[in-house]
């Protein structure tokens, strides 16, 4: 899944929650953030998927983002915010055609896993069209979600 799909995972699951929107987006677009980084500009990885779309990722940033929630606010609903975001983004990954996560990782090797390169949006491979369906499904069920939720708001 790519920007638009990650970002709609995360609004929806902050707004199903009651959760911070701002955390949860932030915390559904860091796994590629960490990840495409080390790969694509640094060459510290061999696979566009390690080491943030790992549950060891996942279960340390949302550690640190709850003590920093509950340092600077008293709340340790930014460590929740954090969580939605960021399984919301694991989760849609987890699409058929998508290929595997490196759930494991560090304690797991996923040495054998290698990106070929550029992604299919710069003609580095097939277009994913399951994958883009779905994508537009879920940006429009949050954009329809958010609308509603707005009407009602400006309705009181």
């Amino acid at each position: 899944m790519i920007l638009p799909g990650h970002v709609a995972a995360a609004v929806l699951a902050s707004r199903r929650f009651g959760l911070d929107l701002r955390i949860a987006i932030v915390a559904g677009l860091a796994p590629d953030l960490v990840d495409k980084f080390a790969f694509y500009i640094l060459h510290a990885t061999r696979w566009t998927r390690v080491p943030a779309h790992s549950l060891t990722a996942l279960a340390v940033s949302a550690l640190v983002v709850a003590l920093i929630g509950r340092w600077r606010r008293s709340d340790w609903r930014w460590g929740a915010s954090w969580l939605a975001g960021y399984g919301a983004h694991l989760l849609c990954d987890m699409m058929p055609g998508e290929g595997t996560l490196p759930w494991l990782w560090p304690f797991r090797s996923y040495s054998d896993y290698v990106s070929p390169g550029l992604p299919w949006f710069l003609g580095g491979g097939p277009v994913p069209w399951l994958t883009l369906i779905a994508e537009a499904v879920l940006v429009l069920v949050a954009l329809v979600s958010e609308i509603r939720r707005r009407r009602r708001l400006h309705a009181r």
